[in-house]
């Protein structure tokens, strides 16, 4: 088993049965994979984030801002749009060069930006410059962890250390009883966070964090 993204090369070794990355960066992990690996991905999908905003709007129609690096997040905003009939998207690839001027872009034309989990664009280095943009021009910002939502993100679904074990036993337990490898995943279970001192700056009177949860939970089973 592999836990740290730095050892995912050790999954080019096709002398081990299976491998299991856990807690991989879903682009790191691409680069590596192979058909006697699978994994536990690290952070959460954005399909699961815009389900996070439509709670927070409760189905009503919103300009979601998402500026990405790697095509493999616009693969999935593609794939998830016909879930969110009431969403216009703005995106925007970037490049480390007109990164911070397009995300301020976004931020200017969004009800909502959307972080993905890149720690190139989204890092302790550029947080504050987003979070002050997403403030003066009031378009809360959603994701792309915990960590972020402390520091003053409006909101952010997150999976918790329970969560991936239970994510990884299941897995073990489904190779143990087929010889089969689960396809790669994001945990299943997984909590809302929401910073209310963020959100009451905002205007933003949002409901508690469970009910959230629920709210994600029957929109999903609907």
């Amino acid at each position: 088993m592999v836990v740290s993204d730095h050892l995912l090369p050790l999954l080019d070794n096709n002398n081990y049965r299976a491998s299991i990355a856990l807690y991989a960066d879903v682009i790191a992990y691409r680069k590596h994979h192979n058909a006697k690996s699978s994994a536990i991905f690290s952070g959460q999908p954005l399909r699961r984030q815009l389900e996070l905003i439509n709670a927070l709007v409760k189905g009503s129609a919103a300009r979601i801002g998402v500026v990405f690096m790697d095509n493999y997040y616009q693969e999935e905003l593609e794939k998830s749009k016909s879930n969110f009939q009431n969403f216009d998207f703005i995106t925007a690839k970037v490049d480390l060069h007109n990164a911070q001027r397009q995300i301020n872009k976004a931020i200017q034309d969004s009800h909502f930006l959307l972080a993905t989990p890149e720690r190139e664009l989204y890092n302790a280095q550029s947080i504050r410059g987003i979070l002050l943009a997403s403030l003066r021009h009031r378009s809360p910002l959603i994701g792309p962890s915990e960590s972020f939502v402390t520091a003053g993100a409006v909101a952010s679904v997150v999976s918790q250390t329970e969560h991936y074990a239970t994510a990884l036993r299941d897995m073990i337990h489904t190779y143990i009883g087929t010889d089969t490898l689960s396809a790669p995943h994001y945990p299943q279970e997984f909590d809302v966070k929401v910073n209310y001192n963020v959100a009451e700056s905002l205007g933003l009177n949002l409901p508690g964090e469970e009910a959230l949860k629920k709210f994600m939970l029957r929109e999903k089973n609907d």
